[in-house]
């Protein structure tokens, strides 16, 4: 876990285990436009899931909680993504509470998308049945990856992880469908940004001038970054594309910090010398890991 401060609010960045996945093999970019990028898309690569824990205003709020050790038994591909020999961290709940904070500390939970590595978290087994792992919150899922067709079918089957999660949290009467910005506390904002998911969306971070964007898979690896039509081919390219271009305007006029899911936190800065005339710079790690 590594620790950070932004104006007031304190964000803690978990990781709960890492996947190992192929650029090569997840994105549609053809060989002669990859010149220069081969280092990147030629091996698999190591890529952290990390569930982000954001205290502000006197409130927690957890972003993409995510179980490990449920991703093993989901399906073939994702089980042929964990790294060979691999010996995961300890359990998300483990890592909160290392810095004192319990499931019913919880007050806000936002899912950036229904992808099974940021829902794997929502729920717990307990007495044979499961429950959501954050008993007091409030979860905040986009409204159209809730309607998705995918997500329907699979919650209709009682077995299905997406039931298992997504549908008892529905069920419990604990999610808010999300179409619109959202604001949660004076210092946090969800963003709609759709094209990874149909409801894909972000948390805007604003403490005493300093501004943090959690962004979901809106960027997998720095390539996205320096050429923004590269993306993975199950997104939507015109809405993902617009939500990139988006996010970067952003990002470079309020000078934010900006944290994907599977990359470390860093910023976008202008570079002339790239695609999209902007690159990613990673932000020095702080000496207070946990």
């Amino acid at each position: 876990m590594t620790q950070y401060s932004l104006g007031s609010a304190n964000i803690s960045i978990i990781n709960t285990g890492d996947l190992s996945l192929s650029l090569k093999e997840m994105m549609s970019v053809p060989e002669k436009e990859r010149e220069g990028y081969s280092q990147f898309f030629e091996p698999k690569l190591q890529f952290p899931t990390q569930s982000v824990l954001v205290s502000s205003s006197g409130q927690n709020m957890l972003i993409d909680p995510s179980d490990y050790s449920l991703m093993r038994a989901y399906d073939a591909d994702f089980a042929s993504m964990i790294p060979p020999n691999y010996r995961q961290p300890p359990a998300l709940d483990m890592q909160l509470k290392t810095i004192g904070v319990s499931p019913e500390n919880i007050a806000f939970v936002v899912i950036t998308h229904n992808h099974y590595d940021h829902i794997s978290g929502l729920t717990k087994k307990s007495d044979g049945r499961y429950i959501p792992s954050f008993p007091s919150a409030k979860y905040f899922l986009g409204r159209e990856d809730w309607e998705d067709e995918r997500i329907q079918k699979a919650i209709k089957n009682e077995g299905s992880p997406e039931a298992k999660s997504l549908g008892v949290v529905k069920t419990a009467g604990m999610m808010e469908l999300v179409s619109e910005k959202r604001t949660l506390t004076d210092e946090v904002e969800i963003v709609p940004s759709p094209g990874e998911s149909p409801g894909h969306q972000t948390v805007r971070v604003n403490s005493r001038g300093s501004t943090l964007y959690c962004v979901g898979d809106l960027f997998h690896h720095p390539v996205e970054i320096e050429n923004l039509a590269w993306m993975a081919t199950w997104c939507e390219p015109g809405r993902m594309l617009e939500s990139r271009k988006g996010l970067v305007e952003r990002a470079l006029k309020e000078n934010a910090l900006i944290l994907p899911t599977h990359m470390p936190l860093g910023r976008i800065v202008e570079d002339n010398e790239t695609a999209s005339k902007v690159r990613f710079v990673p932000e020095e790690d702080p000496c207070d890991e946990a």
